[in-house]
């Protein structure tokens, strides 16, 4: 999957955020509730929070 903007655009997100997987996680969930769709690919309670 492509990033819109490619590496440039999301290497400034990985920096700050490198080492806070907490941090990675609540925008990863801001970005999902924000999309058009959501397909879930993990077995865990994410799409159910959704």
């Amino acid at each position: 999957m492509e990033v819109h903007g490619g590496e440039a655009r999301i290497s400034t997100l990985r920096h700050c955020l490198e080492g806070k997987a907490f941090l990675l996680a609540a925008v990863d969930y801001y970005v999902s509730l924000q999309s058009d769709i959501f397909i879930s690919a993990s077995p865990r309670n994410m799409h159910n929070a959704m």
